[in-house]
């Protein structure tokens, strides 16, 4: 039997975690001296730093992994937004850009994930999330849908009947149910890609810090 040697093992942790060689395991370890004493036996202390190291690119990982921006407070054009289309990111397109096309790829790329769209102000006004389909499907989707949204708004008759201004005087501001859609009232959006065990938690922080703003029918992060 060959005697066990510290290059052995580290051999053997590289196949394990899918490395192709020492030095990406070096590199993604962030240790320069894989190598020290390689032909030497593997003593108890060298087996602790070495999984000490790899212990850390592991939370490093995770971290990384979690949640990642895409995008934030992005400005939604209102030519485009009134033909329903967050972005005008078809190739084809004479006003389509390489950024666009960029945002696009990287929503498409996000299999789950959680999107805030905001209104004229900045306000927050719907929370959405995903992890069965892509950011951007989904994206698309819930622009394009309505919102039950309640105004305060004066009720005019709506037949043909001469205006009087002594009943104009009369009429009151009452909290009137309304249906406006997303793509109307939306002027900037942000999209984060989440892990999806992630998205859940995520979404109900989002939506716990302003559920008097947003616009969404069903809370599912309350």
């Amino acid at each position: 039997m060959a005697e066990m040697t510290r290059k052995a093992v580290l051999d053997s942790v590289a196949k394990k975690l899918g490395f192709g060689n020492l030095r990406q395991l070096q590199n993604k370890l962030a240790h320069s001296n894989l190598y020290v004493g390689a032909k030497q036996a593997p003593s108890p202390k060298w087996f602790g730093g070495i999984a000490k190291y790899v212990y850390a690119a592991g939370e490093n990982a995770a971290r990384e992994s979690a949640i990642r921006t895409i995008v934030e407070f992005y400005p939604i054009d209102a030519g485009l937004a009134a033909d329903k289309k967050l972005l005008d990111a078809d190739k084809r397109s004479v006003r389509a850009n390489k950024y666009h096309h960029g945002i696009r790829d990287e929503l498409q790329a996000a299999g789950s994930g959680v999107y805030v769209f905001f209104d004229n102000m900045g306000k927050s006004i719907y929370v959405g999330k995903t992890v069965d389909q892509n950011l951007w499907a989904r994206m698309q989707q819930t622009f394009k849908k309505g919102m039950d949204n309640r105004l305060y708004l004066v009720k005019h008759p709506k037949n043909n009947v001469a205006y009087k201004s002594n009943e104009e005087k009369k009429r009151k501001l009452k909290k009137l149910p309304t249906k406006v859609k997303l793509y109307e009232v939306a002027r900037y959006f942000s999209a984060y890609a989440v892990h999806r065990d992630l998205v859940d938690t995520v979404e109900a922080l989002l939506i716990r810090t302003s559920p008097n703003d947003l616009q969404n029918t069903r809370m599912e992060g309350m």
